[in-house]
């Protein structure tokens, strides 16, 4: 711990405030007030003005004053301005009065004083009897708080302030502007420039300077300096010497030291502070003001100043007036666009009025902003502290400002001004547009309050007018892994629908109940089933959707295709939030598309439902579309394209943003991606990773079948088989619970063969790939058909030779030449591998390990690693699995 934070954790000695310095940073002011003085002393007048805001130091100014007269043998007088006295008629002149004896001031007994009548003979009576005091020794007159004079008392200071020339007479008057009463004239123009006046200066003491603040300090709390402390100290509190002050009185109560481990304490105190100066600086101000205090804290600069005065109700005084006064006080920060000094200020401005006040008022300005065609987020902002006005714009205005903001960088604020848009009156279609829109900008931060806004949608109160809402928000639910949430909703509002029901809601129950897999298929008596009659829908929605389940069924490769191109044909350009074919139907028509290797199909499609995606610009809903982009690149083999579209999936939902049910996938992707560059260990690490730290119900759906296969290619290519195989059947099991029967989706039961035949396990190989070409068959895509006929020919190569003849010709005849290549034993692919790299790679297809490997050939593990990956590029292989059948071998045993 450095000596800094040490000093921190203990108490400090502080001094009493009475032996600060008040005067610190006041070099200037007074030597102006010292020569005065001296000047005084050799028969010399003179008027000094001092006039800053409140806390300022100007009472320690005059008091210094009057201590140098008096070191100096001059008579003094002084008075004090108050509240209470401003409307006592000559109030403060008499206290200056009371200084002398009655005999020295006959004007006490003057009859006059009683007599308003009388006033124009009073004030030169007044002005005489102390040009005579003068006269007989010089004299120094003192007023402060000369604010609060009342007229009589301000009209004599103007009327002594013209005759000082005559007598050796030091008038000092000090004072605030801002809060003198309405009609007195300002206390500066008493030091205005006069033909043939005596000497008149105006002093206005500034903000205490980084030195000043250093000074006051070291004198409070003697010990070493923290600069950081002083700096924060400065910059808080603006150098305003009353504030620094309070913030060294709080310290030295709590015996806290000045020191940056506080930093806390201080903003508190300012905080409390800055607070407690506007309660008593609205409380002496007059009404007029405080109107237009409270005025400002509403609109600030976003209206203009004239407005704000006609919002306040300024009558009495010119706006710029107005507006000196308050700059005057502290509370309005100067500039050309007026504004309250701080946010604190503001707070406790609309804090002291009664709730409906306050309400009206925000209304009002927002009435006035809106008229006057002001930013709508200048306006949305002023009608958040507002009531329901009933007004058919506010609700569009606050919706046009949440869309900004939400694009923006203030998706809180968004949420704040939809929240406020529904408590306006609406009907039920308007109401349920502002959830959806407050549902986007919350699903990014906070989803299930996101989720829980569009379950209140589905199933919410409304007719016909708001199904297409309802099929909106079933989307947004589906494709941000809501699945579940979407299928209870979607059921109720149902339920409660007459038939006919809508067929976009109907193709997103359908889709919920495949996804949420509570009855996979068979939605039973909640709501519509899947008939037989569905198969034929012209619907694109039920199209898209009836396509994925068949193709999870692996059958009807053609009928499959048909729904699927129907279902992105007709839906192509139209705007989900227009009644248009929902996203999610059309996510998995595209997904569907790359089971049939329509490959590019699928691609053209999806790039549609993503620019819908982006501009509906909620994360939820662009990260999948992108994701389903990188995996259909991937089958392309476009690894570029691939790594493009998940990189900004990534950007718009950081993996631990997605829900558990779906995040497997995308590391799956992430990992296959790592394993096409040849770098198993970043697929290593990325798998590894996430399983170590798997969210809650991760492992529940088809997704973690995604990344148990992703994850036995992964031991696969580093040359663990055996583990591979593990993580293969598991797969297996877990896609057969979810009645995922089509083997194109993930190909485990070959890849399982490939990897057991690698090890030896033949009777089990064959067993795996009979059922997979039962499968193959029965969906009957050719190319997917023929890769499996391959690999079942390698695998029955030495076994059945004259079988694995048999399945390598019908191969041929679906694939071509490649399948003869191989058939015909010449592996023209192999001649492109060094000598040390072939040795490597028939060790590998014959089941050796790594390890291995590299006992036998006497080299490092990570360079058989390095080697392999080598291979697999200029073979084109993913890895061990194809190696196996790329060498025909069976395993261990050759």
């Amino acid at each position: 711990m450095s000596a800094v934070a040490e000093r921190g954790t203990r108490r400090r000695g502080w001094r009493d405030e009475d032996e600060l310095d008040l005067l610190v940073d006041r070099g200037a002011e007074l030597d102006v007030l010292s020569r005065s003085v001296t000047g005084l002393s050799l028969g010399r007048s003179a008027l000094v003005v001092i006039e800053n805001r409140p806390g300022a130091g100007r009472t320690a100014l005059v008091r210094r004053t009057i201590a140098l007269a008096e070191a100096a043998g001059i008579r003094v007088c002084s008075a004090r301005g108050s509240r209470t006295e401003s409307e006592l008629r000559y109030g403060m002149v008499s206290q200056l009065l009371s200084a002398f004896p009655t005999e020295d001031c006959p004007v006490w007994t003057d009859v006059r004083w009683a007599e308003c009548a009388r006033e124009s003979a009073v004030l030169p009576a007044l002005c005489r009897e102390f040009l005579g005091l003068a006269r007989r020794e010089p004299l120094l007159v003192v007023v402060d708080d000369a604010h609060w004079a009342d007229p009589f008392s301000a009209r004599w200071l103007r009327a002594m302030a013209r005759r000082l020339r005559e007598v050796p007479l030091l008038l000092v008057v000090a004072g605030n502007d801002g809060c003198r009463p309405i009609g007195l004239p300002a206390i500066t123009e008493l030091a205005a420039p006069r033909a043939g006046s005596v000497a008149a200066h105006l002093l206005r003491p500034g903000p205490l300077s980084p030195a000043g603040v250093n000074m006051l300090l070291a004198t409070a709390c003697p010990g070493p300096l923290d600069e950081d402390f002083s700096r924060e100290l400065l910059r808080v509190t603006g150098g305003q010497v009353w504030l620094v002050r309070a913030v060294l009185r709080q310290f030295a109560r709590a015996g806290l030291a000045p020191v940056i481990d506080h930093v806390a304490e201080l903003h508190e105190t300012v905080a409390t502070e800055l607070g407690d100066r506007v309660a008593r600086l609205t409380g002496v101000l007059p009404e007029e003001l405080v109107g237009l205090l409270r005025a400002l804290a509403v609109c600030g600069s976003r209206l203009d100043f004239r407005l704000v005065c006609s919002l306040a109700g300024l009558r009495t005084m010119p706006e710029s007036e107005a507006l000196a006064r308050l700059e005057g006080v502290g509370l309005v920060r100067p500039g050309e666009e007026p504004e309250l000094s701080d946010p604190i200020t503001a707070a406790r401005v609309l804090s002291g009025m009664p709730a409906p006040e306050r309400a009206e008022l925000h209304a009002a300005a927002a009435e006035l902003g809106h008229r006057s065609a002001i930013p709508d987020l200048d306006v949305a902002g002023m009608l958040l502290g507002a009531s329901p006005i009933g007004q058919p714009w506010a609700a569009d205005l606050l919706s046009r400002a949440a869309a900004r903001d939400r694009d923006g960088t203030r998706p809180a604020e968004a949420s704040r001004f939809l929240q406020r848009a529904l408590k306006e009156p609406l009907s039920e279609p308007a109401r349920a547009r502002l959830m959806i829109e407050l549902a986007a900008a919350e699903l990014g931060r906070r989803p299930v309050a996101g989720a829980r806004l569009l379950a209140e949608v589905i199933s919410g109160p409304g007719g016909p007018e708001v199904t297409e809402y309802r099929r909106t928000a079933a989307d947004l639910l589906v494709m941000g892994g809501e699945s579940t949430v979407a299928r209870q909703h979607l059921a109720i509002a149902l339920r409660r629908a007459a038939p006919p029901y809508d067929r976009a809601l109907t193709a997103l129950y359908w889709l919920s109940d495949i996804v949420a897999e509570d009855e996979p298929f068979s939605p039973g008596r909640m709501a519509p089933t899947v008939t037989d009659d569905a198969h034929t829908t012209t619907h694109p929605a039920q199209a898209g959707v009836l396509a994925w389940r068949e193709a999870m069924h692996g059958r009807g490769l053609e009928q499959v295709r048909a729904l699927a191109r129907a279902a992105l044909r007709t839906s192509s350009g139209v705007p989900v939030s227009g009644g248009g074919t929902p996203i999610a139907p059309r996510m998995a028509a595209a997904r569907s598309l790359g089971l049939t290797q329509d490959w590019a199909d699928g691609l053209a499609a999806l790039d549609q439902v993503l620019i819908e995606a982006r501009r509906i610009g909620v994360s939820t809903v662009l990260a999948p579309v992108l994701m389903l982009r990188a995996e259909l690149c991937l089958g392309m083999r476009r690894i570029k394209d691939a790594e493009r579209d998940l990189a900004e999936a990534l950007r718009q939902l950081p993996v631990r943003d997605w829900r558990p049910f779906c995040a497997p996938s995308v590391v799956s992707v992430q990992a296959v991606l790592h394993l096409e560059h040849g770098d198993p260990e970043a697929a290593g690490r990325v798998l590894s990773e996430f399983a170590a730290e798997l969210p809650l119900g991760a492992t529940e759906g088809v997704s973690w079948c995604h990344f148990l296969f992703a994850r036995a290619r992964f031991h696969l290519t580093v040359g663990e088989p055996a583990a591979a195989v593990a993580d293969l059947l598991e797969c297996g099991r877990r896609l057969l619970n979810h009645h995922v029967v089509n083997p194109a989706v993930i190909p485990w039961r070959t890849t399982a063969a490939l990897a057991l035949h690698a090890i030896g396990e033949q009777a089990e190989s064959e067993r795996l790939l009979t059922e997979d070409l039962a499968h193959a068959r029965t969906w009957g895509e050719p190319k997917f058909l023929g890769g499996t006929l391959m690999a079942a020919a390698h695998v029955l190569a030495d076994t059945a030779h004259e079988e694995a003849e048999a399945l390598l010709a019908e191969a041929g005849e679906l694939l071509g030449e490649t399948a003869l290549q191989a058939m015909s034993g010449s592996r023209p692919v192999l001649s492109g591998l060094s000598e040390p790299e072939r040795r490597i790679a028939e060790l590998a297809a014959r089941g050796r390990s790594n390890s291995e490997i590299a006992g036998e050939l006497a080299m490092s593990r990570r360079g058989v690693e390095l080697n392999l990956n080598r291979i697999y590029r200029k073979l084109g292989l993913s890895g061990r699995g194809e190696l196996v059948a790329a060498f025909g071998h069976r395993g261990r045993g050759e």
